[in-house]
């Protein structure tokens, strides 16, 4: 059997073991958790940019919370970003090995 084939749309035809199917679907699984990490990392960075608001009772508050963006917040940002392009990346990848071996 000749292995450099092409399949009725253009495709080069190969055959996906089952171990390589789960094995996929397992890596987007993995990167759909990571993704979850990533977006509560950056949702407790965004919720420490606490706006300072007047009170009545004569109190001073110094510190209400973040007031730019520090080396740390940029990096989570990034990480978030490339966990999503991962799980897309990791979706579509494994989208298309089972529709080819189906």
């Amino acid at each position: 059997m000749n292995k450099l084939k092409r399949n009725d749309k253009g495709q080069f035809a190969k055959d996906r073991s089952p171990k390589v199917l789960v094995f996929s679907w397992l890596s987007t699984l993995l990167s759909v958790i990571l993704l979850y990490i990533t977006s509560r990392a950056v949702m407790s960075t965004i919720g420490s940019f606490r706006s300072c608001d007047a009170n009545s009772s004569g109190l001073i508050v110094r510190d209400c919370g973040k007031h730019s963006l520090n080396f740390g917040d940029i990096v989570i940002l990034a990480l978030f970003v490339a966990a999503a392009a991962l799980t897309v990346s990791a979706f579509t990848a494994s989208l298309r090995i089972t529709r080819r071996t189906a």
